[in-house]
């Protein structure tokens, strides 16, 4: 994030809310997104693990699962030079003219911002 504490970003996309749905809980299509290897329980409190081609690998924890409209998940890396910072990242799907808009969050917790400070 780059001395960010958060990053936000949101798009509008000519795909129905569960087609958007599909694509940011079905770990496959994610993994296709984010260019990784993702295995994700999709339920509050489920593990995940995104596994890079550059060896990063990062470790999640599953906060929230609002069926069809928002998952929360919180990650951090176990390896590569970030290993310490964690992040909560959030997808927001809502209906919008004739498509869906997508809103994606990552917050950097406060313990990471004291980290990239030191």
């Amino acid at each position: 994030m780059d001395g960010c504490d958060q990053v936000e970003r949101e798009v509008e996309l000519p795909a129905p809310p569960d087609e958007v749905w599909h694509a940011v809980t079905d770990a496959d299509v994610l993994g296709d997104w984010l260019g990784a290897d993702v295995e994700l329980e999709l339920r509050p409190g489920g593990a995940g693990t995104f596994r890079f081609p550059d060896g990063q690998v990062r470790r999640a924890m599953v906060r929230e699962v609002d069926e069809g409209a928002r998952l929360s998940f919180t990650w951090w890396p176990v390896t590569g030079p970030d290993v310490g910072r964690t992040s909560t990242v959030s997808f927001e799907i809502e209906p919008h003219a004739g498509g869906s808009r997508l809103r994606l969050v990552e917050t950097m917790s406060a313990r990471s911002r004291m980290l990239a400070a030191a």
